[in-house]
């Protein structure tokens, strides 16, 4: 099965697809074109991605991407951080959610200024609670900013944190692509991304992965329960997205991560443990993917990175001898 040239159907190759193909994509039609970024793949990866689904491998071979910036444009994970700190949807009322609030970026404080909210947003707070997942990821570093932005769903559950996130999605693909900031008066303030696609090129490469008896499997560094029900519209089942995921207490996530981190080595041990083979393609689109691209690359399998314009990361990708495409939009 080729993969459709431009010029054929909206859809791509959609029109030779099997009946299980056409399933798959029916999972995703509630979104509309406008949620989609369209683009093609460069002639190179076309015809070596034809090839792959021309001739399988043997023995139930799978795919293996990563979500954010790969598969949609933008992030889920910190899409869904901003949207529940605006709702203040997190357990704020639970001793176990501060605890996870380093002491060095003002958590006492924040309690205070939460207690006398009264349930009701301030643009201050939401700016200074907002702030710090910016200022985590500079004193803990990204490998302890994933995993807290997961540690601070403590005190919620599975279906809540999907059912939340399923409304931060719908708002985000009819929101335009763009930036928005939130101030304090106190001068602190953190920019947001705003608005998020879905990569049709990448849609369609799941289908015809599926169609050709590819499995395809997500691995992300965002919280699993941010990504599942994004993942489930390009037709991947929750049990094949493999993220950070908090250890649960009487159904409720306790503010523990079950091993491993899915960040960078974290990925590659996750795909060793929870997949249990090499897959034959990954997909990525910066340094937090390098191990698993060389995982797959240098076991046989295609190795692709999206180019996002990181001079360092593109040179690093031909230095390995993987596959480059500029990412779309």
């Amino acid at each position: 099965m080729r993969l459709g040239a431009k010029g054929n159907s909206p859809n791509g190759f959609f029109g030779q697809c099997t009946e299980r193909t056409i399933y798959l994509v029916k999972q995703r039609q509630h979104a509309t074109d406008t949620a989609y970024i369209d683009g093609e793949w460069n002639a190179e990866i076309r015809a070596a991605l034809d090839a792959l689904l021309a001739h399988p491998p043997d023995g139930a071979p799978v795919a293996v991407f990563d979500w954010d910036n790969t598969c949609i444009y933008n992030d889920i994970g910190e899409a869904s951080f901003f949207a529940f700190v605006d709702a203040l949807a997190y357990r704020f009322d639970l001793d176990a959610f501060w605890d996870v609030i380093p002491s060095e970026l003002d958590r006492d404080g924040l309690r205070r200024e939460f207690d006398a909210l009264g349930g009701v947003m301030t643009p201050d707070f939401r700016a200074r609670f907002g702030h710090l997942y910016e200022a985590a990821l500079d004193l803990l570093g990204h490998l302890d900013a994933y995993r807290w932005l997961a540690e601070i769903q403590v005190g919620l559950t599975a279906a809540e944190v999907a059912a939340r996130t399923e409304a931060v999605i719908a708002e985000s693909l009819a929101t335009p692509i763009g930036k928005e900031t939130w101030s304090a008066a106190d001068g602190v303030s953190v920019e947001l991304q705003r608005g998020i696609r879905l990569f049709r090129p990448i849609a369609d490469l799941f289908a015809a992965l599926e169609s050709a008896g590819i499995e395809v499997w997500v691995v992300t560094a965002s919280p699993r329960w941010n990504v599942v029900s994004f993942a489930a519209m390009n037709g991947v089942p929750q049990e094949r997205v493999i993220g950070i995921v908090n250890v649960e207490k009487d159904g409720v996530f306790a503010n523990e991560i079950v091993p491993p981190i899915t960040y960078r080595q974290g990925k590659v041990d996750a795909i060793r443990q929870f997949i249990g083979k090499t897959p034959s393609l990954v997909v990525g689109d910066t340094y937090t993917d390098f191990e698993m691209l060389d995982f797959a690359h240098e076991n046989g399998g295609m190795a692709i990175l999206l180019d996002r314009g990181d001079a360092d990361v593109r040179r690093h990708a031909e230095s390995r001898g993987w596959r480059v495409q500029v990412r779309w939009g």
